[in-house]
């Protein structure tokens, strides 16, 4: 009997230590809880949670030294507008804490997670680590980058759709920065994703579809768009550990359009490298600058070598703001009547006037070579003087009978 009575005492201390250890591990958590819940009601009644006005306020519930996370913890209420939340899960371990809370986001139909670490300091505790679990609205771990990227350009769909749905000018705010900033799906310091939202909006697809899913890169093929019919983005995915993320897009239509561009350039600047231009006379010097924007040849491939135009026609006129005005002049009436035309074959006819200046008029072969233009303009008169070096001009101006 007295063994038994004995071991009855020691279960009952047990079970006293236990009740007392558990009412004091509620009494944590039930601290722990009632620390965040001041914290969300604070921010969450901020009519701007990232204002400064509450700074001083909001800090006071983080660690000295680490209030600079308060910021992202702001930036979220004000991205996701939560209006509830609800502890998930705290892991305790002494004076250390890790509570998991989810968020109910304006953006996200599923609970949102997130993690807030804290620390016990005489009593009080401190918050000193924020990190946002979720990220973006849509699991990642199983998927596949087509997935990936699908699950993205629907996000953006009714991020569109919930901005032409509403007017009012914070929630209109509220979806502008989370989703034109990536919505999570892109790398941050990334700059593409504004740019994409808004094609998306521009273009307004009827429907979409991965056309091809090669290592890094997935192509998209967006049908009916509003300005282009159908068309080809590919898009750039890298992945970091374990999630996806959009690296880049790109409109394979306009980059096959740069590349024919830069093979166009190519061509001109050849072409121009073989002009020789002389200033011995007026005539020449007139003829050096036609054979100049000539050379440069036709439509994009001239404003594509247009600085190089500029330069290499600069030694042919004087000095002056006026003469630079216009010759910027003649190489826009240049580059406008070659987009429609064929270069002209120039007839000069030279006109003396007082002291040492020439006026020389250009007139094309035909009328026909200047396309459009004709009905503008029957020719260019250029004015020259004789200087040192030799002849210059001084300006240069369509005219017409």
């Amino acid at each position: 009997m007295k063994y038994y009575y004995h071991r009855h005492n020691i279960v009952k201390v047990c079970v006293i230590l236990v009740a007392l250890c558990a009412t004091k591990l509620y009494a944590t958590e039930s601290a722990i809880e009632q620390r965040l819940e001041s914290y969300f009601q604070l921010l969450n009644s901020a009519s701007r949670p990232t204002g400064p006005a509450i700074f001083s306020e909001a800090s006071q519930f983080w660690l000295k030294g680490v209030q600079g996370q308060h910021p992202s913890v702001s930036r979220f209420f004000l991205l996701h507008d939560p209006g509830e939340w609800a502890v998930k899960d705290i892991q305790k371990a002494g004076d250390y804490a890790a509570v998991t809370i989810a968020f109910d986001s304006s953006n996200y139909t599923q609970p949102w997670l997130t993690q807030f670490e804290l620390l016990s300091v005489n009593g009080v505790w401190m918050l000193t680590e924020f990190n946002d679990q979720t990220q973006r609205p849509f699991d990642d771990s199983s998927g596949s980058q087509s997935e990936f990227v699908m699950a993205y350009l629907q996000t953006i769909e009714v991020a569109i759709a919930q901005r032409d749905g509403t007017d009012d000018s914070e929630e209109l705010n509220r979806i502008k920065l989370f989703y034109e900033s990536g919505a999570g799906f892109w790398k941050p310091g990334t700059v593409y994703s504004v740019g994409f939202m808004l094609w998306m909006d521009q273009q307004a697809p009827r429907s979409y579809e991965v056309i091809s899913a090669i290592d890094s890169e997935v192509t998209v093929r967006f049908n009916d768009t509003r300005r282009r019919g159908d068309q080809a983005i590919r898009f750039t995915v890298s992945e970091e550990r374990g999630r996806y993320y959009l690296v880049q897009y790109i409109n394979e239509a306009l980059e096959q359009q740069q590349k024919a561009q830069e093979e166009v350039a190519v061509q001109s600047m050849q072409s121009l490298e073989q002009v020789t231009v002389g200033n011995n006379s007026s005539r020449q010097v007139v003829d050096s600058q036609l054979n100049i924007l000539a050379g440069a040849g036709q439509g994009s491939g001239l404003y594509q070598v247009m600085n190089e135009v500029v330069e290499r026609s600069e030694p042919l006129w004087v000095t002056s703001k006026a003469a630079r005005a216009s010759l910027g002049r003649l190489v826009g009436i240049y580059a406008g009547m070659s987009a429609q035309a064929l270069s002209p074959d120039w007839n000069l006819a030279v006109e003396a006037l007082d002291g040492k200046k020439q006026v020389v008029i250009a007139r094309p072969h035909s009328s026909e070579d200047l396309g459009a233009f004709s009905s503008l303009f029957d020719g260019i008169r250029f004015q020259t003087i004789q200087a040192s070096e030799g002849w210059k001009i001084e300006h240069a101006t369509a005219f017409r009978d």
